[in-house]
C-alpha cells in the first residue's frame, strides 16, 4: 500500500482531521508564544495538564474533560497569582507545572490506576475516535474565533501595554483570554503530539513562518499552513516507518525550520 493510499484509510483520515483542526489553533497562537517569548508557559502548562489524566482515570470520568479542566483552571491560578501576588512568571509556571504532574503520578500510584502514560506522553492520534475528532475540531473552531475577535488586542498588546491601553483595549480582558485560550490549544493537542511535545506545535510552525512572515496576520497564515504541511507529511513519516505519529510530526515541522532558516541564508533575506 502506498502512501498516498494510506490517507484514505479510515484511521488516517480520523487522525489527519483531528490533528490538522488541533495544529490549526496551535499554530495560530503559537505567532503570541513566539512574540511573547512564552515558550515555557505551553510546556507548563502540558506538564501540569496530566493532573487532569489522572483524575479522569481515577473518579471516571473522560480523561479529555479532565485535561481541559485542569488546563484551564492552571491557566486562572497563574493569572490570578501573578495579578495579586506579584511572583514571578517563570517562578510560578516552575511550581505549578512540576507540582501537577507530581500530584498526578502520586494519585495514579495510590490508587493503582494503570494507563497508557506513553499516550499521553508522545500522543497517540492514530487511535482517535470520530467522537474525539468532534471534539478536537469543534474546540478548534471555537478558539480561532475567540481569537479572530480578540486579535487586533492582542497584536497591540503583545507591541505595547500603554500602546494597547490608548487604544481603548482591556488589559486584563485580553490577558486571561489568551491564556484560556492556550489552555484549550493544549489539551486539543495532547492526543495529537503528548505532553512532552506539545510545546514544539506551538512553536515550531510560528518561528519558521516567522523567517519570512512581513505581517503579524502572513505570519499567522504561514503558520498554520506549516503546521497541517507538518500534520500531513509526519502521519505519513509514521506509518511508513512504523514510528510514533506525535514524534514524527514535530521531526518534520522541525525540519521544515531548518530548511526555511537555510533558504534564508542563501536568498540573504
Amino acid at each position: 500500500m502506498d502512501n498516498l493510499s494510506l490517507l484514505f484509510e479510515p484511521f488516517m483520515v480520523r487522525a489527519l482531521l483531528g490533528a490538522g483542526a488541533a495544529s490549526v489553533l496551535a499554530a495560530a497562537l503559537g505567532c503570541f508564544v513566539v512574540w511573547r517569548q512564552m515558550a515555557y508557559f505551553g510546556d507548563s502548562l502540558a506538564h501540569s495538564s496530566m493532573l487532569g489524566v489522572a483524575l479522569g482515570a481515577v473518579f471516571g470520568f473522560s480523561v479529555n474533560l479532565g485535561l481541559l479542566g485542569v488546563a484551564v483552571v492552571f491557566a486562572l491560578m497563574l493569572f490570578a497569582m501573578q495579578l495579586r501576588w506579584r511572583v514571578e512568571m517563570d517562578t510560578l509556571l516552575g511550581i505549578l507545572a512540576h507540582g501537577g504532574l507530581a500530584t498526578a503520578l502520586v494519585l495514579l500510584a495510590v490508587w493503582r490506576r494503570r494507563i497508557d502514560l506513553h499516550a499521553y506522553l508522545f500522543g497517540d492520534i492514530l487511535a482517535v475516535s470520530w467522537g474525539e475528532v468532534v471534539l478536537i475540531a469543534a474546540g478548534a473552531v471555537f478558539g480561532l474565533g475567540v481569537l479572530a475577535v480578540l486579535w487586533r488586542g492582542l497584536v497591540l498588546l503583545t507591541l505595547d501595554e500603554n500602546l494597547a491601553r490608548l487604544h481603548g483595549i482591556k488589559l486584563r480582558a485580553h490577558q486571561l483570554s489568551f491564556l484560556v485560550l492556550m489552555a484549550l490549544a493544549v489539551a486539543l493537542s495532547v492526543r495529537v503530539v503528548g505532553v512532552l511535545l506539545i510545546t514544539a506545535l506551538l512553536i515550531i510552525p510560528a518561528a519558521t513562518a516567522r523567517l519570512a512572515a512581513r505581517s503579524p496576520e502572513g505570519m499567522a497564515v504561514r503558520s498554520v499552513m506549516l503546521a497541517v504541511s507538518g500534520v500531513v507529511f509526519g502521519l505519513i513519516t509514521s506509518t511508513t516507518l512504523n514510528a510514533p505519529a506525535g514524534p514524527s510530526i514535530v521531526m518534520v515541522t522541525a525540519g521544515q525550520f531548518f530548511v526555511g532558516l537555510a533558504a534564508v541564508r542563501v536568498l540573504g533575506r
